[in-house]
Parts: C-alpha cells; sequence; structure tokens
C-alpha cells in the first residue's frame, strides 16, 4: 500500500478524522462553517493523497489537484482554486496567495494533540519522511526540534501557530520557501491541462463505481446553485 494511502486512511489525513479538526479550526478562525461546500472541501482537500508514494515529493506534492478538480467540477473555479490552494507550498510556487482553508488546514495541526497525532504517524511511516525534511529539505526553515518525535512534533505546531496568527488575514505569505520539486514537476510535465484532465477522468470513475454518493452530492449542488444565486454565505 503506497504512503500516500496509508496517509488517507490511517495517519495524519485520516479521512474520518482530520476533516472535524479542520471543521473546528475555521470555527475558532472564521465562525461557524454553515456553508455545506465548506464541510465538502474540509473531507476531500487531502484525498488526493490517495495512491501516492510519498507525502511531499514530486507525486505528493500534488495532491491537491484531485479534491480541487472535484471541488471545482461541483461548485464551481472560485471552490477549485479555494481547495488547491489549501497547499501553502503550491500557492507560493504559483505565485497566488493561499486560501482560507490553508490557514485552517494548518491550525487543524496546531488543534491536534501530539498523543493522537504521533502514533497515527509512527504506524504509517510518513513521519520519517516529514522530519527528513525537516532537517534537510523544504521544512528546514521550520527549524524544528530533532532531538525526539515529541520534541519535533511540539515544535512543528509552534511554528504552525504562528504561521497562522500571522496570516489568519490573508497576508502576503513571505514565510513558506520556494518548493524546487513543484517546479521541476511541473517543467517535466507538458502542460497542466493533460494533468487536470486525467485527475477529472478519475473523479468521473469514482463516482460511478460510488453511486451510494451521488443523491447526496446531487443535493449539495442543488444547494450551491442557491446559495450561488442568492449569494448566501458571502
Amino acid at each position: 500500500m503506497k504512503i500516500g494511502t496509508k496517509s488517507v486512511l490511517f495517519g495524519a489525513h485520516q479521512f474520518l478524522l482530520h476533516p472535524w479538526f479542520v471543521a473546528f479550526a475555521w470555527w475558532k478562525l472564521y465562525g461557524f462553517p454553515f456553508d455545506p461546500r465548506l464541510w465538502v472541501s474540509f473531507f476531500v482537500h487531502d484525498l488526493g493523497y490517495i495512491g501516492k508514494p510519498n507525502m511531499d515529493g514530486p507525486e505528493g506534492d500534488m495532491h491537491p489537484y484531485w479534491g480541487a478538480c472535484l471541488m471545482g467540477t461541483l461548485f464551481g473555479r472560485k471552490w477549485y482554486l479555494f481547495t488547491l490552494y489549501h497547499s501553502r507550498f503550491l500557492s507560493k510556487n504559483n505565485n497566488l496567495n493561499f486560501s482560507k482553508l490553508c490557514v485552517a488546514d494548518k491550525l487543524a495541526l496546531v488543534y491536534t494533540p501530539g498523543w493522537l497525532y504521533l502514533p497515527l504517524v509512527r504506524f504509517t511511516g510518513e513521519i520519517d519522511e516529514y522530519r527528513k525534511l525537516g532537517d534537510d529539505g523544504k521544512y528546514e526553515s521550520m527549524n524544528s526540534n530533532q532531538e525526539s518525535s515529541e520534541m519535533w512534533w511540539a515544535s512543528v505546531q509552534s511554528y504552525l501557530r504562528d504561521w497562522v496568527d500571522e496570516h489568519k488575514d490573508m497576508k502576503e505569505d513571505n514565510w513558506t520557501p520556494v518548493d524546487s520539486t513543484i517546479i521541476k514537476l511541473e517543467k517535466e510535465n507538458a502542460t497542466l491541462k493533460s494533468l487536470v484532465s486525467d485527475l477529472l477522468n478519475d473523479i468521473e470513475l469514482c463516482s460511478n463505481k460510488l453511486n451510494i454518493i451521488q443523491p447526496f452530492l446531487t443535493t449539495i449542488k442543488k444547494y450551491a446553485i442557491i446559495i450561488n444565486k442568492y449569494d448566501l454565505f458571502h
């Protein structure tokens, strides 16, 4: 099983656990998330990790596109961008601002206690990649403490807490470095359009196999049309 799949099933991005921390973080930052489209984004934004051979390598870095394409298909371009740029590294590399989902996503980690987070990432093995990149890689600027897993996680949470405090009002992100892995991947792809096309095909195949969720998605989409029409939750 690929480590990205492990993360979504059992690890840091556990699909029934992490979204609730994101929702709680959103509530603390911006008020209760009444808009149902927010709830969909909370649950789908990290599903793109499924099938990825790494968390922060060339493949893992592109995980936001799956959830973004799904949100865009359901609710339009605004929600595509909202979900896509929950990654501060991806937004930095594309010279666009991160979204509020990014801020809530980072605060969610601050609210995730070590006694819960650390056993999950140890079980999946993803902690090894995170700590290695904190010592020499994309997370090096976080200056995380590598003496132990517990001290590492405490230092990561401290950094993210400070990052959220600095950027919760959508101030330009001057903390996040450019990720050379993402640049390399985008240079190797002929066009991003082909990647997005593949992801949309994946979504269509997934939807065909999971007919049980179709009534739910149809209801949400109809509700979204009403929300857009009357400019609710803006």
